[in-house]
């Protein structure tokens, strides 16, 4: 019921925002609070299929500059490092707790009992869906909804760095081990969109490859 009244909480004030000021922040706004629709009805897991579909409308004015494909080194050794960064966090909590899915886990997760092929079918689709979601989110919408675009914007991305932090808490990697890491991660994407000026394209790439290992570790 909490979680059924900050949803609704956030269309009113999305909807009033809207009606005030139709513009793009307002429906980026709109578009958040429907993304988060689904968790106030208990469907956490439909957020993510959700929120790429309504973030999706509502940044596609801004499409080519969201997925230019601008690749400047410095975006390349921050990819390299970030992914570099997260088979150290694995391995270190692997050692330290001695069980490969609590270790990225808040909880001792289930495999399912479903053919090899399938599992990893589902695995690739929730990566993917999963990594859009996320920087559609945090990076292209809450960033830009909150960060003025001047050099007083790191303070904001900082704050949205964590808030990205703070939601994987009961997530994958969860505990405040995972919140440290993934707001660090954050972080990280943050820097990467600044060096490819504006774009995600590389920041959904290197989420997804996250994911992808993340996911793999814990079901396949």
């Amino acid at each position: 019921m909490v979680v059924f009244g900050v949803v609704v909480a956030l269309l009113l004030i999305a909807g009033l925002q809207l009606a005030v000021d139709d513009g793009p922040r307002s429906r980026v706004t709109v578009a958040i609070g429907l993304s988060l629709s689904p968790m106030g009805f208990g469907l956490a897991w439909g957020t993510p299929a959700v929120g790429v579909v309504c973030l999706a409308l509502a940044l596609r004015p801004r499409w080519r500059e969201l997925f230019s494909r601008t690749f400047p080194r410095s975006a390349v050794w921050i990819s390299v490092l970030s992914l570099s960064g997260l088979a150290v966090f694995i391995v270190w909590q692997g050692s330290t707790s001695g069980r490969t899915g609590a270790a990225i886990s808040w909880n001792e997760p289930t495999r399912p009992d479903l053919p090899i092929g399938l599992v990893v079918t589902g695995v690739v689709l929730v990566a993917v869906v999963n990594s859009l979601f996320e920087e559609f989110l945090w990076r292209a919408g809450m960033a830009d909804m909150l960060a003025p675009r001047d050099s007083t914007a790191a303070p904001w991305l900082i704050m949205v760095s964590l808030g990205f932090g703070l939601s994987h808490l009961y997530g994958t990697p969860g505990g405040w081990t995972g919140v440290v890491a993934t707001a660090c991660f954050g972080l990280a994407m943050a820097a990467l969109r600044f060096c490819c000026r504006g774009s995600i394209l590389l920041c959904v790439a290197v989420h997804a490859i996250a994911d992808l290992v993340l996911l793999g570790m814990l079901y396949v």
